[in-house]
């Protein structure tokens, strides 16, 4: 089951799987509506490529790309999401993906997720948790390109996981990673996250960072407003949003003033 919550509703999800082909019931309620709706959707059980959308074959043209971290930004951050069943969705998060695939660019999500180093959540539930993530989001037409994760950590209690790697934020792997399956131009794309690691991630990739105040962004904003002379410029955000859909709409007005440009 999957809950999306936000705006004073909630949109439960419940998703089964069989043979590698998931069905997505949901049921909106809030509001005095009520609405039954159904969808169908491929598991991808890889951990770096998901949707499997690609790019069009032939295609010679780098695409711009919003990157999304996901605990605290697209979904409540419960400190280490070990169950699909327990996965909130922001509502601002789909209406943010929307309107960004709406306006063409990809989104991509990534995220660290050293639970799975800490012998915390295995692999296969992590990869459960990103299923059921993919469907709600298809589900509303705001289909993902794809979801990325690092389970490493230098301190990991599992052997093959303990590593100093170039995919945990705030190093820029995933993306880097992203830009080259996806065919994206990094330098006209976008991280938003709710930690400064996720600003610098963006920065060493070389996209446009957004910090939202949402799960910890709230102490991060405070931490830049009050000693923003000190802070060097690869921490610091081009924007602060109150969530993700106010990040969106940032980026969607940045990029319309590039392309003027």
């Amino acid at each position: 089951m999957v809950t999306v919550t936000g705006h004073g509703r909630n949109f439960v999800v419940t998703v089964t799987t069989f043979e590698g082909v998931g069905t997505a019931l949901g049921r909106l309620k809030g509001g005095g509506d009520s609405a039954r709706m159904s969808a169908r959707f491929s598991l991808a059980g890889l951990m770096s490529v998901a949707d499997r959308g690609v790019h069009r074959p032939g295609s010679i043209m780098a695409e711009t790309a919003v990157f999304l971290d996901r605990d605290g930004t697209i979904i409540e951050d419960v400190g280490y999401l070990a169950d699909a069943d327990g996965l909130v969705i922001f509502a601002e998060a789909i209406e943010a993906v929307q309107a960004l695939r709406e306006s063409g660019m990809k989104v991509v999500v990534v995220t660290n997720q050293s639970g799975v180093a800490r012998g915390l959540i295995r692999e296969r539930v992590l990869e459960e948790i990103h299923d059921n993530l993919r469907a709600a989001f298809r589900h509303q037409g705001a289909p993902l390109d794809a979801i990325y994760f690092c389970p490493h950590h230098p301190k990991a209690k599992i052997d093959r996981y303990r590593r100093h790697c170039d995919c945990r934020k705030p190093e820029p792997g995933m993306l880097r990673r992203a830009a080259e399956a996806l065919t994206i131009d990094l330098g006209r794309s976008y991280m938003v996250g709710d930690k400064i690691d996720d600003v610098v991630a963006g920065h060493r990739a070389g996209c446009q960072s957004v910090l939202v105040r949402t799960g910890a962004g709230r102490q991060s904003a405070h931490r830049l407003e009050q000693q923003a002379d000190s802070i060097p410029a690869a921490r610091r955000p081009e924007a602060i949003a109150a969530d993700v859909r106010e990040a969106a709409d940032w980026i969607l007005k940045d990029r319309a003033a590039r392309l003027r440009a």
